[in-house]
């Protein structure tokens, strides 16, 4: 049997209203800072079109179906907005900027808000410091202090396969043997956000996935496709399955264990690999030993409207998203052999919970018993942000224990 994991309870109905007051806030908030870099992101595009000194006439390159969702408010908004900004190219700073706001604003929400009405924002104002943004300002400095530290792993960068996305570092401990767990980690941003290396202020983020590296095993974090090139499922799961195998047949510890870890839409690529009967390898998924899926959205109906929107763009229409979804995979194909941990924060988005829930019960109705915990005082981006820093990472030392763990 697998060693207990930690587990707190979860909030109450009082505060999950609460948190979707604080998401209706912040929607009006990324709705506003979406238009501001929308803004930014015409004029940077039309700075760098304009060489013959003519009238500018920007445009932008865009998903064809991004520019349908004329019905969706809020969040949803801004990070449409802030995604045309970002796909705007800057020899400056502002690009930077955009794509700092496209991570914090990788959240849900429910509606939209005036953003005149002070009497919302006053009766608010005391949740506010819940927000990915807050989180961030909180992170920040605590990952200067420890960047260094962080910065010393021993880091390899390679290409496994044909694009510039196609691209991973391999983090190392400082010594090494041939039977060295290896962790590959999948990080989330809704199949349209997201990158192994990001932008300062938070450039420290995903690098400290190294971390892990301090801890004994080799670490391997993927770039894959985004859905601004035009891949849709399971495109990004099949990117994330060959970085896998590349690290199956390139690194030489062929007796090694390997884990994989996704969070958000990377914990859904991580279970699409382990559950799309296409994009099986028999040299693959014997070698994985465990599964660690953080805060992924499991299921179609408990996805707010604006998550189904973003989803959209990657899965297809709802009668193809219901399909695709992790639990619907399960219900369809043989359970997974390895073992499975599944994680979430203890203040990440409402929806998840309840899917984490829904994905362990199927779990379990098929046969496969799954571990789970909840990460105390953790919303849906500190889960990673915290790593590496020595703050609130008793999460990450929990996973580690659970892979180390005797078990039948």
């Amino acid at each position: 049997m697998s060693a207990p994991v930690h587990v707190v309870s979860r909030p109450n109905d009082d505060y999950w209203e609460r948190r979707r007051g604080q998401s209706l806030l912040d929607g009006t908030r990324w709705m506003k800072a979406g238009l501001e870099c929308q803004m930014a992101g015409m004029e940077m595009l039309a700075s760098s079109n304009n060489t013959s000194g003519g009238p500018a006439s920007p445009t932008l390159t865009l998903h064809p179906r991004i520019h349908d969702h004329r019905s969706c408010t809020g969040q949803y908004a801004g990070r449409r907005r802030a995604r045309a900004a970002a796909e705007t190219r800057s020899r400056g700073g502002d690009e930077q900027r955009v794509v700092m706001l496209l991570l914090l604003a990788e959240r849900e929400t429910e509606g939209g808000a005036d953003p005149a009405d002070d009497s919302f924002n006053n009766a608010l104002k005391p949740h506010v410091n819940e927000s990915p943004e807050d989180t961030l300002n909180a992170f920040v400095p605590i990952s200067e202090a420890t960047c260094a530290s962080i910065e010393k792993t021993t880091r390899e960068s390679h290409q496994y396969g044909p694009t510039d996305r196609h691209a991973l570092d391999v983090y190392y401990p400082p010594n090494t043997c041939p039977s060295i767990p290896i962790l590959v980690f999948s990080y989330g941003g809704g199949f349209y956000i997201g990158g192994r290396t990001l932008p300062a202020p938070a450039n420290i983020i995903y690098h400290n996935l190294g971390s892990f590296a301090t801890r004994g095993f080799i670490t391997v974090v993927p770039d894959y496709r985004l859905v601004d090139s035009g891949v849709q499922f399971p495109g990004t799961a099949q990117d994330v399955r060959d970085a896998v195998q590349w690290v199956v047949d390139n690194l030489p510890f062929p007796d090694s264990d390997i884990y994989v870890l996704g969070h958000s839409a990377g914990a859904m690529n991580m279970f699409t690999i382990l559950a799309l009967p296409e994009l099986y390898s028999p040299t693959l998924q014997p070698r994985i030993k465990g599964v660690i899926l953080l805060s992924g959205c499991y299921t179609f109906e408990d996805m707010p409207v604006d998550m189904k929107e973003s989803v959209r763009l990657y899965y297809g229409e709802d009668a193809e998203v219901t399909q695709r979804v992790p639990l619907a995979l399960l219900e369809l194909a043989s359970a997974p052999t390895m073992r499975l941990l599944l994680g979430i924060g203890e203040r990440d988005i409402p929806c998840l919970h309840p899917a984490m829930d829904k994905l362990s019960a199927a779990l379990k109705g098929k046969g496969l018993s799954c571990d789970e915990f909840v990460a105390k005082g953790h919303n849906h981006v500190s889960l990673v942000f915290a790593l590496g820093t020595g703050q609130d990472e008793e999460w990450a030392e929990n996973v580690i224990k659970w892979i180390h763990a005797p078990h039948t």
